[in-house]
């Protein structure tokens, strides 16, 4: 993979990479792509049956930008796509990513990791809610987090 990819060159790559899916008119088949200013928001909208009709990208501006591009674009061709577990979902779409880009970055590496991370600490406080605790956001240790019970 190359290192230096210049932001026209991650912005055609994107476009390539989704063009075969996007909706050219309102009255065909195909996602609608909606070009957010940044980052935050980026997502596909899947109907219930899990089939994509809406998808979310960052302008393409920087290396994290285009990874989170190729990342969201990972949910509609990456595979286990239609797993029950969010962090298989996440994994594989990470994974996708990485694979088709035109390169890689330390800044892209921790974008990915972040994420993941994000979706665990999620699923633990779901988790501990249902079990009838609370996860303090206080780690007792650095990495860690702990659990009390909901008063």
């Amino acid at each position: 993979m190359r290192s230096t990819v210049s932001v026209a060159e991650m912005c055609h790559h994107i476009e390539t990479l989704i063009a075969p899916y996007i909706r050219q008119n309102p009255d065909e088949w195909g996602l609608q792509i909606i070009w957010l200013p940044r980052t935050r928001g980026a997502r596909v909208i899947s109907e219930l049956g899990g089939a994509a009709f809406e998808i979310r990208l960052p302008r393409i501006r920087s290396s994290i930008s285009y990874a989170i591009a190729l990342h969201e674009i990972g949910h509609i061709r990456g595979k286990h796509q239609r797993s029950r577990d969010v962090r298989v979902r996440e994994r594989w779409a990470w994974q996708w990513a990485w694979e088709n880009a035109l390169f890689w970055s330390p800044p892209m590496d921790r974008v990915g990791t972040a994420s993941l991370c994000a979706v665990e600490i999620h699923r633990a406080r779901l988790q501990a809610l249902q079990d009838g605790r609370s996860l303090n956001r206080q780690p007792d240790r650095v990495g860690e987090l702990r659990t009390v019970p909901i008063q």
